[in-house]
């Protein structure tokens, strides 16, 4: 079975920035789509660069979680990362906008919003930062995954124990939707579900499938009521002095690495799925009226951000124009 989990790409830094040795590491599986895009990615630098540069690749999180990755680029131990959005979150607030609830209906809007509308202000938050973002990449859309009840309505959530990345709109979802958030690192959530310490999280079924959380999981709830990216970034002084040749490398693979990003995620699911249901998992998907009464659960999400200077009401403004704008167009 495929199994995608985060895009993770880092770069290590050494003295005086020599760029004949670049560390990738990543939280995905072997054999995912993306260690086989990294593996290309590794293969197109080292030809390319005539074997002046050389690529090491780690995978299954040997570099550490999203949290520790940041960390080592602030300190200039990594020079580059590849995140879920949720994960910059710590470093880049802003980026929270685009895992609100319910925000986009499909990926046709999660893209043109992340490509045309907010591309520019996003950019700029994160260079103010201290980051360049190379593209943009995808974990998915998340569900919700537990061992106790099917979730459906707002009173099935009472009482259940769940997981919640460490990004306040995480927390916030999830306290909306009347569950208790517990947060946790990403490697603890596993022994987390088996001991009891958890028993729902909401993740991408990709994401369930290759941190195994699916072994711990009785049902699956279809829901896709938030969407999150990924990026690829660079610590911005690594960046910068880059030699303009090895720039110019990278960059012409920009494109291509976000477009196969995006299409070598979607499309997973209903195989994931399958096998789901050969272990057993009970799956359900939202009908539109019990989509529309978790919506109104969760409709204070935005505000909550927003006053905690997570990102500006201009931008959410200009998010919700936009789509109403977009949809009427597909109309």
């Amino acid at each position: 079975m495929r199994a995608l989990v985060f895009l993770a790409l880092s770069l290590v830094c050494v003295p005086a920035f020599a760029q004949d040795a670049l560390k990738f590491g990543t939280l995905a599986p072997d054999n995912t789509p993306w260690s086989k895009l990294l593996q290309d990615f590794k293969k197109q630098v080292e030809e390319k660069s005539g074997g002046k540069v050389k690529v090491k690749i780690y995978l299954d999180g040997k570099q550490g979680d999203e949290r520790a990755m940041l960390q080592k680029m602030r300190f200039g131990q990594l020079t580059g990362g590849g995140f879920s959005t949720g994960g910059m979150a710590a470093v880049v607030p802003e980026l929270q906008l685009l895992e609100l609830p319910f925000l986009f209906d499909d990926n046709a809007e999660s893209d043109y919003v992340m490509d045309k509308v907010l591309l520019t202000e996003l950019t700029q938050a994160m260079e103010k930062k201290g980051l360049f973002l190379f593209c943009w990449a995808e974990n998915g859309w998340i569900d919700f995954g537990n061992s106790v009840r099917v979730l459906k309505t707002p009173k099935d959530f009472e009482g259940l124990k769940m997981y919640a990345q460490e990004s306040d709109v995480s927390i916030e979802t999830v306290k909306a939707f009347g569950a208790t958030a517990q947060v946790l690192a990403v490697p603890e959530v596993l022994s987390a579900l088996q001991t009891g310490l958890l028993n729902a999280f909401m993740t991408t079924p990709i994401f369930a499938t290759g941190a195994q959380w699916f072994t711990q999981t009785k049902y699956w709830t279809d829901s896709n009521h938030t969407y999150q990216p990924a990026a690829v970034v660079f610590d911005m002084k690594f960046w910068q002095k880059l030699p303009d040749e090895q720039k110019q490398m990278m960059l012409a693979m920009k494109d291509t690495l976000q477009k196969s990003a995006r299409i070598n995620v979607r499309g997973l699911d209903e195989e994931l799925f399958r096998g789901f249901k050969e272990r057993k998992i009970e799956i359900n998907k939202l009908t539109a009226a019990e989509r529309g009464e978790l919506r109104k659960k969760t409709a204070g999400v935005a505000d909550a951000l927003i006053a905690k200077n997570a990102f500006p009401r201009e931008w959410y403004d200009r998010v919700q124009k936009a789509l109403k704008d977009f949809r009427a167009g597909k109309k």
